[in-house]
Protein backbone atom coordinates (compact mmCIF):
# COMPACT_ATOMS: atom_id res chain seq x y z
CA UNK A 1 0.00 0.00 0.00
CA UNK A 2 2.66 2.64 1.04
CA UNK A 3 4.46 1.36 -2.18
CA UNK A 4 1.21 2.85 -3.96
CA UNK A 5 0.59 5.90 -2.31
CA UNK A 6 4.30 7.14 -3.14
CA UNK A 7 3.92 6.36 -6.71
CA UNK A 8 0.94 8.49 -6.43
CA UNK A 9 2.98 11.03 -4.45
CA UNK A 10 5.62 11.30 -6.88
CA UNK A 11 3.43 11.56 -10.18
CA UNK A 12 0.98 14.44 -8.50
CA UNK A 13 4.43 16.13 -7.93
CA UNK A 14 6.00 15.80 -11.01
CA UNK A 15 2.66 16.65 -12.74
CA UNK A 16 2.15 19.42 -10.67
CA UNK A 17 5.96 20.57 -11.57
CA UNK A 18 5.14 20.37 -15.18
CA UNK A 19 2.09 22.77 -14.69
CA UNK A 20 4.38 25.25 -12.99
CA UNK A 21 6.19 25.36 -16.09
CA UNK A 22 3.35 25.48 -18.14
CA UNK A 23 2.19 28.93 -16.29
CA UNK A 24 5.69 30.23 -16.48
CA UNK A 25 5.54 29.81 -20.08
CA UNK A 26 2.41 31.05 -20.90
CA UNK A 27 2.21 33.81 -18.18
CA UNK A 28 2.75 36.82 -20.71
CA UNK A 29 2.83 38.96 -17.83
CA UNK A 30 -0.49 37.85 -16.42
CA UNK A 31 0.14 38.12 -12.71
CA UNK A 32 -2.60 35.45 -12.28
CA UNK A 33 -1.03 32.87 -14.10
CA UNK A 34 2.74 34.05 -12.95
CA UNK A 35 1.32 33.55 -8.73
CA UNK A 36 -0.46 29.88 -10.47
CA UNK A 37 3.17 28.96 -11.69
CA UNK A 38 4.76 30.04 -8.17
CA UNK A 39 1.62 28.04 -6.35
CA UNK A 40 2.16 24.77 -8.02
CA UNK A 41 6.29 25.22 -8.20
CA UNK A 42 5.78 25.75 -3.97
CA UNK A 43 3.27 22.73 -3.98
CA UNK A 44 5.21 20.24 -6.35
CA UNK A 45 8.37 20.82 -4.05
CA UNK A 46 6.32 20.11 -0.78
CA UNK A 47 4.62 17.27 -2.24
CA UNK A 48 7.91 15.48 -3.48
CA UNK A 49 10.14 15.82 -0.76
CA UNK A 50 6.79 14.95 1.52
CA UNK A 51 7.28 11.26 -0.18
CA UNK A 52 11.07 11.39 0.07
CA UNK A 53 11.16 11.88 3.73
CA UNK A 54 9.97 7.75 3.67
CA UNK A 55 13.00 6.48 2.40
CA UNK A 56 15.80 7.70 4.73
CA UNK A 57 16.47 6.50 8.60
CA UNK A 58 18.05 8.93 11.33
CA UNK A 59 20.90 11.26 9.45
CA UNK A 60 21.31 15.02 7.91
CA UNK A 61 19.45 13.91 4.18
CA UNK A 62 16.20 13.38 6.17
CA UNK A 63 15.95 16.20 8.25
CA UNK A 64 17.40 18.46 4.94
CA UNK A 65 14.17 16.86 3.08
CA UNK A 66 11.89 17.47 6.17
CA UNK A 67 13.43 21.31 5.92
CA UNK A 68 12.42 21.50 2.07
CA UNK A 69 9.07 20.12 3.27
CA UNK A 70 8.92 23.41 5.42
CA UNK A 71 9.67 25.93 2.87
CA UNK A 72 8.01 25.18 0.31
CA UNK A 73 4.82 24.69 2.61
CA UNK A 74 5.19 28.20 3.68
CA UNK A 75 5.71 29.63 -0.19
CA UNK A 76 2.87 27.27 -0.86
CA UNK A 77 -0.04 29.22 2.07
CA UNK A 78 1.33 32.82 0.97
CA UNK A 79 0.67 31.91 -3.20
CA UNK A 80 -2.52 30.69 -2.18
CA UNK A 81 -3.36 34.05 0.02
CA UNK A 82 -1.98 35.99 -3.55
CA UNK A 83 -4.10 33.93 -5.66
CA UNK A 84 -7.45 34.77 -3.36
CA UNK A 85 -6.79 38.24 -3.64
CA UNK A 86 -6.52 38.78 -7.29
CA UNK A 87 -8.66 36.25 -8.88
CA UNK A 88 -10.91 36.74 -11.26
CA UNK A 89 -10.50 40.70 -10.26
CA UNK A 90 -8.18 41.80 -7.75
CA UNK A 91 -9.95 43.23 -4.46
CA UNK A 92 -5.90 44.49 -3.00
CA UNK A 93 -3.98 46.41 -5.31
CA UNK A 94 -0.67 44.50 -5.05
CA UNK A 95 2.18 47.30 -6.13
CA UNK A 96 6.17 45.98 -6.28
CA UNK A 97 6.77 47.13 -2.44
CA UNK A 98 3.29 45.56 -1.17
CA UNK A 99 4.18 41.97 -3.03
CA UNK A 100 7.32 42.06 -1.01
CA UNK A 101 5.73 42.34 1.99
CA UNK A 102 3.66 39.58 1.17
CA UNK A 103 5.84 36.99 0.84
CA UNK A 104 8.54 38.34 2.94
CA UNK A 105 7.43 36.23 6.17
CA UNK A 106 7.20 33.49 4.16
CA UNK A 107 10.80 34.31 2.17
CA UNK A 108 12.12 34.62 5.74
CA UNK A 109 10.74 31.15 7.50
CA UNK A 110 12.02 29.39 4.00
CA UNK A 111 15.54 30.89 4.71
CA UNK A 112 15.40 29.63 8.30
CA UNK A 113 13.82 26.18 7.73
CA UNK A 114 16.59 25.88 5.08
CA UNK A 115 20.18 27.31 7.11
CA UNK A 116 19.25 26.78 10.71
CA UNK A 117 17.74 24.48 13.31
CA UNK A 118 15.37 26.81 14.50
CA UNK A 119 12.49 25.14 13.06
CA UNK A 120 13.35 21.49 12.36
CA UNK A 121 16.12 20.56 14.53
CA UNK A 122 16.03 17.30 12.93
CA UNK A 123 14.08 14.21 11.76
CA UNK A 124 13.85 10.85 11.87
CA UNK A 125 11.95 8.87 8.99
CA UNK A 126 11.60 5.62 8.17
CA UNK A 127 10.10 3.40 5.51
CA UNK A 128 8.23 1.34 7.69
CA UNK A 129 7.13 3.32 10.69
CA UNK A 130 5.91 7.58 11.03
CA UNK A 131 8.28 9.51 11.11
CA UNK A 132 9.50 12.18 13.78
CA UNK A 133 10.13 15.44 13.89
CA UNK A 134 12.31 17.15 16.27
CA UNK A 135 11.17 20.79 16.79
CA UNK A 136 13.50 23.29 16.67
CA UNK A 137 12.08 26.26 19.15
CA UNK A 138 10.42 28.44 15.86
CA UNK A 139 8.27 25.17 15.15
CA UNK A 140 4.91 26.08 16.51
CA UNK A 141 5.34 29.42 14.85
CA UNK A 142 5.93 28.17 11.86
CA UNK A 143 2.52 26.13 12.50
CA UNK A 144 0.84 28.98 13.19
CA UNK A 145 1.55 30.87 10.26
CA UNK A 146 0.92 28.03 7.66
CA UNK A 147 -2.44 27.55 9.35
CA UNK A 148 -3.33 30.74 9.47
CA UNK A 149 -2.56 31.81 6.29
CA UNK A 150 -4.41 28.70 5.23
CA UNK A 151 -7.35 29.39 7.08
CA UNK A 152 -7.16 33.43 5.69
CA UNK A 153 -7.41 32.32 2.21
CA UNK A 154 -10.82 29.43 2.55
CA UNK A 155 -12.51 33.19 4.26
CA UNK A 156 -11.17 35.32 1.62
CA UNK A 157 -12.96 32.84 -1.19
CA UNK A 158 -15.90 32.27 1.21
CA UNK A 159 -16.29 36.12 1.13
CA UNK A 160 -15.58 36.74 -1.98
CA UNK A 161 -17.87 33.87 -3.80
CA UNK A 162 -21.05 35.28 -1.27
CA UNK A 163 -20.47 38.73 -2.86
CA UNK A 164 -19.71 37.40 -6.46
CA UNK A 165 -22.50 36.83 -9.28
CA UNK A 166 -22.97 34.87 -12.77
CA UNK A 167 -19.90 32.92 -13.74
CA UNK A 168 -17.65 34.58 -11.14
CA UNK A 169 -19.40 32.94 -8.41
CA UNK A 170 -20.11 29.88 -9.74
CA UNK A 171 -15.83 29.54 -10.28
CA UNK A 172 -15.15 31.28 -7.06
CA UNK A 173 -17.45 28.56 -5.47
CA UNK A 174 -15.59 25.29 -7.13
CA UNK A 175 -11.96 27.06 -6.22
CA UNK A 176 -13.32 27.58 -2.38
CA UNK A 177 -14.55 23.77 -2.19
CA UNK A 178 -11.85 22.57 -3.53
CA UNK A 179 -9.46 24.50 -1.42
CA UNK A 180 -11.45 23.09 1.75
CA UNK A 181 -12.03 19.54 0.64
CA UNK A 182 -8.32 19.21 -0.97
CA UNK A 183 -6.47 21.27 1.70
CA UNK A 184 -8.08 19.72 4.95
CA UNK A 185 -6.08 16.36 4.67
CA UNK A 186 -2.54 18.11 4.46
CA UNK A 187 -3.83 20.53 7.13
CA UNK A 188 -4.42 18.09 9.67
CA UNK A 189 -2.16 15.24 8.43
CA UNK A 190 0.99 17.37 7.99
CA UNK A 191 0.08 20.40 10.25
CA UNK A 192 -1.92 19.39 12.77
CA UNK A 193 -1.04 15.89 13.91
CA UNK A 194 2.30 16.34 14.02
CA UNK A 195 2.00 19.18 16.63
CA UNK A 196 -0.45 16.93 18.74
CA UNK A 197 1.26 13.97 18.74
CA UNK A 198 4.49 15.18 19.59
CA UNK A 199 6.48 15.66 16.32
CA UNK A 200 5.10 12.58 14.83
CA UNK A 201 4.86 12.91 11.53
CA UNK A 202 2.71 10.41 9.32
CA UNK A 203 4.54 8.28 6.55
CA UNK A 204 1.18 8.44 4.45
CA UNK A 205 1.38 10.82 1.68
CA UNK A 206 -2.79 11.65 1.88
CA UNK A 207 -2.05 15.23 2.52
CA UNK A 208 0.42 15.44 -0.65
CA UNK A 209 -1.65 13.68 -2.74
CA UNK A 210 -4.93 15.75 -2.04
CA UNK A 211 -3.26 18.86 -3.68
CA UNK A 212 -4.42 17.73 -6.57
CA UNK A 213 -7.56 18.61 -6.21
CA UNK A 214 -7.62 22.04 -5.24
CA UNK A 215 -4.48 22.98 -7.92
CA UNK A 216 -6.33 20.39 -10.63
CA UNK A 217 -9.79 22.81 -9.87
CA UNK A 218 -8.13 26.00 -10.37
CA UNK A 219 -6.09 25.28 -13.01
CA UNK A 220 -8.88 24.14 -15.01
CA UNK A 221 -11.00 27.23 -14.09
CA UNK A 222 -7.67 29.52 -14.83
CA UNK A 223 -6.95 27.94 -18.37
CA UNK A 224 -10.66 27.25 -19.92
CA UNK A 225 -11.65 31.16 -19.17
Amino acid sequence: MKTILLTLTYLVGVGELVLAGFFWISHSKNEIRKVMAMLAFSTSIWVITSGLTSYVSQNPTSTFFMRIVFLSGALLVVALLHLTLIYPIQIVRLDKMHGWLLYTPAILFSIISLTSNTIVLGFTGSATDSGRIIPGPLYNLYNFYVFGLYLLAVIILFVRKRRADGIHRRNLNLIFWSVVIGGIPAVVIDLLIPVFTKGVYPNANYGAISTVIWLGVTTYIIVRK
